[in-house]
């Protein structure tokens, strides 16, 4: 390996664990270009260290690969350096503006040193020509070129890197207090950045639609049957791909739209980054991108205003896959879904009855929104045998203008049938069916509309093996009836979907509903993440890894497979939510317990012995 890249990629992997509180300032940024693409900083390289290596003990990480117990101390010996190195400085990998040469990339790695001549002493063979040193790390032949910046050693593959000392770098308002907290955090540089990545964009935007449609037309082309063992292979049928045809013009201008959306992001952003922390409790990471004041990506972000309330009130105490919640002003979804959708509407006028089906599928979608003022949802633990009761099943808590909502509802369903008929020449074959039935059922004095979609294969089998394996998966993934949607008006600001659930469990979601309960935000498991997440935000999200990890094993064990996967009770789960910052910026945030990957990793290790036919001691987590 190229020392250079040596250097730079254990950096880059290392940001992916290093996590120690901060409190010094960004020095190291006043030794970057001002027109540097990416940075990746790290803080403090000791206190970053340490914490690396008491995650990974905890972890058994360290058990298993014991150079993570001093991450910092083995790196500087794969690279002969430990002298002169500052361990309470930052730390950076820059990403420089310049010429993109695989064998010389246009990066430099700066170091904090105490002593820049004792730096330099760490490489016996050091030669130095003005300002400008050539060293060679521990086990590498290749040049690397070292310049001596503020309180930095600088390295690069590449002489001409340190041609010219910076003047510094300035990031965005929002992004500088991201690289201030965190511990490691990757910063880019929009203001340049986009100099690059528009450039890129026109350039691929008309290979990209080609492909796009070239493999739209070979999705809707027949495949011949197979031949049979011993016997010649059967005539290939002609092939019609007309349907695929006329909706290309549609899917053009859907794809050119989400590159214009992508192209105006990229146009506004003056900033983006990525960080990480961690402390006793578990690993946070922030992603932000901040816009350019004014900027129609600005304004955007503008009309989603945080809340406090409660996003998963009414959805009952059960167990779940994951779940989440939003609560926006209608107007500004509305908005976001006509800005993007409307101009690929205007190809619909073209296909006749075909397009205003899809109008009409549009506009009920539309409709849903414009009087949804946010929404719980969940996505339960399924407990049957596979094939006989469903792998998803859902629930729903619909808030906003309940009437409008279930109407909008019904009209999704009226119109796809015709709308899913549309897309079936990509489906193997497969016959989609739906029904909607009003007031098919009351629970609790709540009565439910029915919209019923199966999926069949033709008779007799002429559609192949294909089309019965797509047939068997949507029996697993939704149940042998197919998808079973029941939805209800609770009262005027509520209604509430179940999707592919039992009778008990519509009940229990109905009851939890009415009583608009929060018992289930309340609940300590969740209670232990949301307090390490943002208290106000327009969008949470939580997936419990011990309910999936539960959930794969006992189907792997239902296949045979000597699998005992056990975990304690009520793990937390990762914790995600979104929010406007500042009028200018969408900021994202995660949490990730300690305590589940450490039950979860001693799970695993105890099921992976046990399947080894080892034993292993008691611990947490089963183990």
């Amino acid at each position: 390996m190229k020392p250079f890249r040596l250097v730079a990629s254990t950096f880059v992997a290392a940001a992916a664990f290093v996590f120690a509180p901060i409190h010094a300032g960004a020095q190291v940024l006043q030794q970057v270009p001002a027109d540097a693409l990416v940075v990746i900083k790290f803080n403090k390289l000791k206190a970053t260290s340490d914490k690396l290596a008491a995650l990974s003990n905890k972890l058994g990480i360290a058990q298993m690969n014991p150079d993570m117990a001093d991450p910092l101390g083995k790196l500087q010996e794969q690279a002969g350096v430990k002298q002169g190195v500052d361990p309470n400085g930052e730390a950076a990998f820059v990403l420089l503006n310049g010429n993109m040469d695989e064998k010389k990339p246009p990066g430099i790695i700066l170091v904090p040193v105490t002593d820049y001549k004792a730096f330099l002493g760490n490489f016996t063979d050091a030669k130095t020509e003005g300002d400008i040193s050539i060293v060679h790390p521990k086990n590498e032949t290749d040049d690397i070129f070292v310049a001596n910046w503020g309180k930095y050693a600088v390295l690069t593959p590449a002489k001409e890197n340190l041609a010219k000392k910076p003047e510094g770098l300035t990031p965005t308002a929002l992004a500088a207090k991201e690289l201030d907290s965190k511990d490691v955090v990757a910063y880019v540089n929009m203001k340049s950045a986009r100099t690059r990545i528009l450039p890129a964009i026109a350039n691929g935007r008309a290979k990209f639609l080609a492909q796009v449609e070239k493999g739209m037309l070979q999705s809707g082309q027949q495949r011949p049957p197979r031949a049979r063992a011993g016997q010649p292979a059967p005539a290939t049928k002609p092939v019609d791909n007309a349907q695929a045809q006329k909706m290309v013009p549609v899917v053009r201008a859907f794809v050119n739209r989400a590159i214009d959306t992508a192209e105006q992001i990229v146009r506004d952003a003056d900033g983006a980054s990525y960080g990480v922390m961690i402390n006793d409790a578990g690993i946070n990471t922030t992603s932000l991108v901040e816009f350019a004041g004014g900027s129609p990506s600005a304004g955007r972000v503008a009309e989603f205003k945080n809340t406090d309330a409660s996003t998963l009130a009414g959805l009952p105490v059960m167990k779940y896959l994951f779940l989440g919640g939003w609560k926006v002003d209608p107007k500004a979804t509305e908005k976001l879904i006509s800005d993007f959708a409307d101009p690929v509407a205007k190809e619909f006028t073209a296909l006749g009855a075909e397009g205003k089906t899809m109008q009409t599928y549009l506009d009920a979608i539309k409709k849903f929104m414009s009087a949804s003022t946010g929404q719980g949802f969940g996505m339960l633990t399924p407990s049957g045998a596979l094939g006989q009761d469903a792998v998803v099943q859902a629930v729903y808590v619909n808030r906003g203008d309940a009437k409008t909502i279930l109407q909008a509802q019904k009209e999704v369903a009226d119109s796809q049938q015709a709308f899913m008929s549309l897309f079936q020449p990509g489906m193997a074959n497969m016959t989609m069916k739906t029904s909607y039935t009003a007031n098919a059922k009351t629970i609790d004095g709540v009565a439910l509309n029915q919209m019923q979609t199966s999926f069949s294969a033709p008779a007799g089998g002429g559609a192949g093996p294909q089309a019965a394996q797509m047939q068997q998966m949507m029996a697993v993934m939704y149940g042998p009836g197919g998808i079973n949607l029941l939805t209800g008006q609770v009262n005027d600001k509520l209604a509430v979907s179940a999707m592919c659930v039992s009778d008990e469990n519509l009940k229990l979601l109905i009851a939890s509903a009415k009583a608009n309960d929060d018992k289930l935000a309340q609940s300590a498991a969740l209670a232990a993440t949301k307090k390490n997440l943002p208290a106000n935000r327009f969008a949470e999200f939580y997936v419990s890894l011990d309910q999936i990890a539960v959930t794969l094993a006992s189907y792997a064990k239902a296949f045979g497979m000597p699998i005992n996967f056990q975990v304690p009770p009520d793990l937390s789960p990762i914790g995600m939510t979104l929010a406007s910052e500042g009028g200018s910026a969408v900021k994202g945030e995660a949490f990730i317990p300690a305590q589940t990957l450490q039950s979860l990793i001693a799970a695993g290790m105890q099921t992976y012995m046990q399947m080894q036919g080892g034993q292993q001691p008691g611990g947490p987590g089963g183990l």
